[in-house]
């Protein structure tokens, strides 16, 4: 009857989870050559990549350290400018329901994003329908794609 019940209902972890697998990261250059990087993800799924990845302990209510998480951002999310990787600094994590918000910033300033090359490969290790969305201002032009598992990386209009 139990099996039955789970075939019906579906696992635990199932019913409760949220039906879409996705991540926004939203990427900003401004007009002073500063560059920001904030990523918008489910807690959960967050949480639960970060410590695998990275293999620490997640933290009560789905937090992940602030290390924890730098690394696990930074090797899957990359940005080079003209073969130039971009080396990011967390100024901010913070949680809203159930969505974790994370800033960074690069380390230096950037004149322009001319030759760039994006790839977002979070949380794909862990949900082979993630599907990661990129929203890039910079340069007066604004720009959108989307990231799938098996996607290398893209370069910047």
């Amino acid at each position: 009857m139990l099996g039955l019940l789970t075939i019906l209902v579906g696992s635990p972890r199932t019913a409760a989870a949220h039906p879409l697998h996705t991540a926004v990261t939203e990427l900003r250059l401004e007009s002073d050559g500063a560059l920001s990087l904030r990523v918008r993800t489910f807690a959960d799924d967050f949480s639960a990549a970060v410590a695998r990845a990275t293999r620490t302990a997640v933290l009560p209510n789905h937090r992940v350290s602030d290390a924890a998480a730098t690394r696990y951002v930074a090797s899957a999310v990359r940005l080079q400018v003209a073969g130039v990787a971009v080396a990011w600094r967390l100024v901010a994590q913070r949680r809203d329901g159930d969505v974790t918000w994370l800033e960074f910033r690069a380390e230096r300033s950037w004149p322009s994003l001319r030759d760039a090359r994006f790839v977002n490969r979070m949380l794909m290790e862990f949900h082979a329908d993630q599907v990661n969305v990129l929203k890039a201002q910079y340069d007066g032009r604004s720009f959108t794609t989307l990231f799938s598992r098996g996607e290398g990386a893209k370069a910047l209009p």
